[in-house]
């Protein structure tokens, strides 16, 4: 039975990875499909080849993407995208749930973006256990005035799952900064701790 027992976990290790990839690719690659959705119908690659081939609508939506990206690069495009974002700041409930997603994306996609700069070792939830967080700045505005001293603001992210996660403010000293990388950490945390990066093995 040691044999099999071996032979079975070694199959394990192969065929899980790929299967959750090939999945997981396949969600991806069929919700942008969903895009196609916007052509008329007779433009719809299914229709013009008679056969359906996933993966046109990675191409459109990136093809969307580009496009949009180099409309509002411009004087012109700016303006326009200033426009519509004074438009939508006046509708009652939209503007809350649009401005908070803007911030969160202008931290996230833009090229000055500082969103999860380092990775830090911190006590959470409670002293004496630690776990890994990831710097998103440091407290502003009046939360700052009343925090004594030089803190820093941290994303707690859970396991498997990272994009759930904890917002908090530590003090700086309580903070202790890794050598890894963010992408390392973010391993080491989905990972549970089985995926040990090189520069603390």
């Amino acid at each position: 039975m040691a044999p099999l027992r071996k032979w079975l976990l070694s199959g394990l290790l192969v065929i899980v990875p790929v299967a959750i990839t090939i999945a997981v690719l396949q969600w991806i690659i069929g919700t942008l499909d969903q895009t196609l959705l916007i052509l008329p119908e007779a433009w719809r690659p299914d229709k013009l080849i008679g056969v359906h081939i996933p993966g046109f609508g990675v191409l459109l939506t990136l093809g969307i993407l580009l496009l949009t990206g180099a409309v509002v690069s411009n004087f012109i495009g700016k303006k326009l995208v200033g426009w519509g974002d004074k438009v939508v700041s006046r509708i009652p409930v939209v503007r809350s749930i649009y401005s908070s997603v803007k911030q969160v994306s202008d931290t996230l996609f833009s090229e000055g973006g500082n969103a999860f700069r380092t990775a830090v070792l911190v006590q959470w939830p409670r002293e004496g256990v630690w776990t890994i967080a990831f710097v998103t700045g440091a407290p502003g505005g009046e939360v700052a005035a009343h925090l004594d001293g030089d803190y820093l603001s941290v994303y707690v992210p859970t396991t498997p799952n990272p994009t759930g996660g904890y917002f908090v403010m530590l003090p700086k000293s309580d903070c202790v900064e890794l050598k890894m990388s963010v992408d390392e950490a973010l391993k080491y945390v989905i990972s549970m701790g089985v995926v040990v990066p090189g520069s603390v093995r």
